[in-house]
């Protein structure tokens, strides 16, 4: 997750959230890059998991290194996500993103369950955005990064500063909400 309307360039994360400079980019302009997320490459750390088996650096990831997660259902009738809590600030704008790729499930979102209740669903077989809902404004886009991958984002105002609980969330085929 990073502050502002837009996904920036992927930063991995360990044990602390990564802040970096702005930079200036042409148009005279600044972005930040940034990571808020713990262990952002590693779903079987600091992620809360419910109802999912982790297989670690199962595929070719979209940088074509071979750390690319795969996530599958423990059992057929539970909610099937990854939790995190990230501290946000009331008012600020985030984007929150990943690179996903279509298996036995092809439904995925993103859900922030502290204060805005916002939703976004996605389709990663057909790259489309199926649905966005709840506070804070949602904003979604699928954009395509080659190789079946997509990056899911997308972007809200925060409705509480302190810690925001954020779910990646996988669906049956038919879902549109999570």
């Amino acid at each position: 997750i990073n502050r502002g309307p837009t996904a920036l360039t992927y930063v991995p994360t360990t044990t602390a959230a990564v802040y970096l400079p702005a930079l200036h980019v042409h148009g005279g302009g600044t972005s930040n890059t940034e990571n808020l997320l713990l262990q952002s490459e590693d779903f079987s750390t600091t992620w809360g998991n419910t109802a999912l088996t982790i297989v670690a650096n199962d595929a070719l990831a979209p940088d074509g290194t071979t750390t690319a997660e795969r996530l599958t259902e423990v059992a057929s009738s539970a909610n099937h996500n990854l939790i995190q809590s990230a501290v946000l600030v009331s008012g600020n704008v985030y984007t929150v993103s990943a690179y996903v790729k279509a298996g036995e499930r092809k439904i995925f979102g993103f859900y922030e369950g502290s204060s805005t209740a916002m939703q976004a669903v996605f389709d990663t077989s057909a790259g489309t955005v199926v649905t966005t809902g709840g506070g804070g404004s949602p904003a979604a886009s699928i954009e395509d990064a080659g190789n079946d991958w997509y990056r899911c984002s997308v972007a809200f105002t925060c409705g509480l500063t302190g810690n925001n609980n954020l779910l990646l969330w996988l669906g049956e085929d038919d879902d549109t909400s999570i």
